[in-house]
């Protein structure tokens, strides 16, 4: 889920799915244009920290082998993962990229608050790791964040109302 700050960026551009791309486009990644259903993050994440083993009987074979033909056909490991898949990338209005994992509930906080009121400031702290993280709106250009963490978090926020 991409939020942007408008007023910063330098240009958004849309294309009709059969434009080619800018000259000066970026190349996507390895998900591409569709990615893959909310689950295969979900899995991807846990196995990369360890929260679970592929070969866990809380899938069925056929999940555990598209798992397992993820991982090897895109050559992810846990790192790759944590920085495709987990983190939280802030893209600075100065150029500079920052890859950091941030709590859903923030990340739910940012969405959930869009259009209410201009953001001063964004908290993407992080309780598990104990540190609190606030950049100020006027420095970021863009956050992209792990879709599936935002709807977990809207789901647990809902829960509670």
């Amino acid at each position: 889920m991409l939020v942007i700050n408008v007023l910063k960026v330098k240009r958004i551009q849309l294309l009709d799915e059969n434009a080619s791309n800018p000259d000066d486009d970026w190349e996507l990644d390895w998900d591409s244009y569709q990615g893959y259903p909310p689950e295969i993050y979900r899995a991807l994440a846990n196995w990369a920290l360890g929260d679970i083993e592929i070969a866990s009987e809380s899938y069925s074979q056929e999940f555990n082998k598209a798992i397992k033909d993820i991982i090897e056909t895109e050559k992810l490991d846990a790192d790759s993962i944590e920085n495709k898949i987990i983190n939280t990338m802030v893209h600075y209005c100065d150029g500079s990229l920052q890859s950091i994992h941030v709590q859903e509930e923030c990340l739910w906080s940012i969405v959930s608050n869009l259009g209410y009121d201009e953001p001063h400031v964004f908290n993407l702290s992080n309780a598990d790791m104990e540190l609190e993280r606030f950049i100020p709106a006027n420095a970021i250009c863009m956050i992209d964040m792990p879709l599936y963490q935002v709807m977990d978090a809207a789901k647990l926020e809902l829960r509670k109302q």
